[in-house]
């Protein structure tokens, strides 16, 4: 569970801790040797340390507290907090050009959740360790089952940014431009693009009545190959929308769109 944000410069001086070669840590302020299990009730009590190399000097501070995360994840039928798909993208990011942002976005994520936490938390009934494991009476009550959920919902989306992709959008649902095709078309507003053999689009029409306007064009248009229609009441402005975007990444009309720059506006 977070607690708090992490050390702040004037809070009280962190206790030193001596990692030896046998890989015992000791706790110099106590004059006792610990498990990495004493040190994350150390973080939970919000009671800073730092690790040193009892031979080199070394800091081993982070090194230790990464230690005491996956012991933490590791434990079976305990809480994990890491996902499967968040530690995969985790990896990759040590070889992303982006991984240098990671730390940053991480410490915000997190100082923003404490956050909202503490919005959300009512003053509630707390046990300290020592006795919580004398009971199984319940220690913490927090979130009710909506709280939770929308919590949960909430945690659920920050995971999510780091899995963000383009999003793959369906194929074109291409219409042959042929009368049987045209036949199946409703009689109503909309609008329609009609593309040549290469799939170009070549023109763009609104109209009252879809099936009538294309009808008329098939006898007449020879270049036009395939077609995609939409119902829209106000296709004059539809219309106007996909002639703006053509030219916006062509730089001109379609090809039997001459003279229609009127209807942009």
């Amino acid at each position: 569970m977070l607690n708090k944000p992490e050390a702040q410069p004037d809070k009280k001086e962190a206790v030193v801790i001596k990692k030896y070669a046998n890989r015992r840590l000791y706790n110099t302020e106590t004059s006792t040797y610990v498990t990495l299990e004493d040190l994350a009730q150390m973080v939970r009590r919000d009671k800073d340390f730092v690790v040193y190399d009892a031979k080199s000097g070394d800091d081993l501070t982070h090194a230790v507290l990464t230690q005491i995360i996956v012991e933490q994840e590791s434990r079976q039928g305990g809480q994990t907090l890491l996902p499967i798909p968040f530690l995969r993208q985790l990896i990759r990011f040590y070889d992303d050009s982006i991984g240098r942002l990671v730390p940053s976005y991480l410490q915000f994520s997190l100082e923003n959740l404490v956050k909202e936490q503490e919005k959300f938390r009512p003053v509630m009934k707390h046990m300290d360790a020592v006795n919580r494991m004398k009971s199984f009476a319940e220690v913490e009550l927090g979130f009710d089952e909506k709280a939770a959920i929308e919590e949960a919902k909430r945690c659920l989306r920050c995971d999510l940014r780091l899995q963000i992709r383009q999003p793959v959008l369906p194929p074109e649902k291409w219409l042959r431009f042929e009368a049987e095709a045209v036949a199946t078309v409703p009689e109503c507003e909309g609008v329609f693009q009609l593309f040549d053999e290469k799939k170009k689009t070549i023109y763009i029409k609104g109209t009252m009545n879809l099936r009538k306007e294309l009808m008329e064009q098939l006898p007449d248009n020879k270049e036009a190959k395939c077609f995609l229609y939409e119902e829209a009441k106000m296709f004059t402005m539809r219309e106007s929308e996909l002639l703006q975007q053509f030219m916006k990444k062509h730089g001109k009309m379609p090809d039997q769109n001459v003279g229609l720059e009127e209807d942009l506006y």
